[in-house]
């Protein structure tokens, strides 16, 4: 009985984790804030790994992250993201891209301070 158990509870395991990669994988998403700011995730190559771009309500971009690697196999891969209600911070969690490590799952964020039409980004690697 406990090996059924113990089948069952590592089917259910694997199952999550094949349709989590495989529904992150391969189409550009799109987030936008109330105030017209935009987060672009795109994928890099083959492999499950992304780039954010940040993009002003008049689509200058002020901030571009780069998570891939050489081979594809030691990136990162945007998990979830979303903007916070205030249009302060855009915030995402990464997956491994190698399938090894599978507990770390970093969470990032990117802070934006608006002065009179002047952007500031926190975060960002350019």
């Amino acid at each position: 009985m406990n090996r059924v158990i113990a089948t069952c509870f590592a089917v259910i395991l694997l199952s999550t984790v094949v349709l989590a990669q495989s529904a992150s994988k391969s189409a550009i998403r799109q987030y936008a804030a109330p105030d017209g700011s935009r987060a672009v995730i795109t994928p890099v190559g083959s492999s499950r790994e992304s780039q954010i771009d940040i993009y002003t309500p008049h689509l200058d971009k002020v901030c571009s992250l780069d998570f891939s690697s050489e081979d594809g196999e030691h990136g990162y891969a945007v998990a979830k993201a979303g903007w916070t209600a205030d249009d302060n911070f855009f915030v995402f969690s990464l997956e491994n891209s190698g399938g090894h490590a599978p507990w770390h799952t970093p969470t990032e964020f990117i802070c934006f301070l608006r002065m009179r039409n002047l952007w500031v980004s926190q975060g960002c690697r350019v």
